[in-house]
């Protein structure tokens, strides 16, 4: 089995800073890893540069990425980029796609996570729509996210709500 880290940005033979600490602990235990070059895959949408620094297999070989989330389509080609190179990630881009996207994945582990609603987002949703979807929660305290991350960076601004029954609180998401 492989670990794949991404590369520092400015230096493709070092790992990310992000990920430096994991990247030598796999080192020290004699585990097997690759850089990836993820700005070339993200930002250029070149999955073939992006893989340049992955040693091929002789034979497949297992990988686990270990690094930055990317959407599917992005993942989709990493996964052939280095499929091409006889390395096979050890989820596949449908495998991905149902851990990554929430509603995907819910049925299967409602019993282990917080209640959820969810809504597919068409650019704009009534606040009666919203409200209603709501109601489950009462005046309970609730968090807002995207089918793949919260804003909890933004806090305040963009994911925490006191009171879900409590319009005016919503408007400003």
């Amino acid at each position: 089995m492989r670990l794949l880290f991404p590369a520092h940005p400015l230096d493709s033979r070092s790992p990310d800073p992000s990920y430096a600490d994991e990247a030598a602990a796999a080192e020290e235990l004699g585990l097997s890893r690759s850089l990836i070059n993820f700005e070339a895959l993200v930002y250029e949408d070149d999955p073939a540069r992006a893989v340049a620094r992955v040693a091929p297999s002789e034979g497949e070989e297992i990988a686990v990425y270990r690094g930055w989330m990317m959407t599917l389509s992005q993942y989709a080609s990493l996964s052939d980029a280095l499929a091409g190179r006889g390395v096979r990630l050890v989820n596949s881009p449908a495998e991905y796609r149902h851990c990554h996207y929430l509603p995907e994945s819910y049925e299967a582990i409602e019993g282990q996570t917080p209640a959820t609603v969810w809504m597919r987002w068409s650019g704009e949703a009534s606040m009666d729509a919203v409200m209603e979807l709501l109601r489950p929660f009462g005046a309970r305290p609730i968090i807002v996210k995207d089918y793949v991350k919260s804003r909890k960076h933004e806090w305040d601004e963009a994911c925490f709500i006191p009171d879900a029954s409590e319009r005016t609180a919503l408007r400003g998401l």
